[in-house]
């Protein structure tokens, strides 16, 4: 693999990849550095790496995303959701547009 090819690659892509990712997990940037390192390792290049890279960065992100609701349950962070109050107040939208304080 061509190392220059790649690093145009990563300048070409890599902020639009962290991007992308971020909308499924909180590791974009682990995810895409994953991406990139699979790319470089494949005996033979894709046809459309831009396109694979995408593919490739959104099953990691979705299985990081994963990753820690499973292990948020595993120890026990849902636990107290179920007993938890929650409050009944609302406030009426058009108080808030209209900019009263009374309603």
């Amino acid at each position: 693999m061509d190392h220059d090819w790649l690093g145009r690659l990563v300048d070409r892509h890599a902020a639009a990849l962290e991007l992308y990712a971020r909308q499924w997990c909180d590791t974009p940037e682990d995810v895409v550095q994953e991406a990139f390192l699979k790319l470089a390792s494949q005996r033979s290049l894709p046809d459309k790496p831009a396109a694979w890279l995408f593919r490739v960065v959104r099953n990691g992100a979705l299985n990081a995303a994963l990753a820690v609701i499973k292990w948020k349950k595993l120890v026990g962070f849902y636990a107290d959701f179920r007993h938890e109050h929650h409050s009944t107040y609302t406030i009426e939208v058009n108080m808030l547009l209209s900019g009263e304080t009374n309603p």
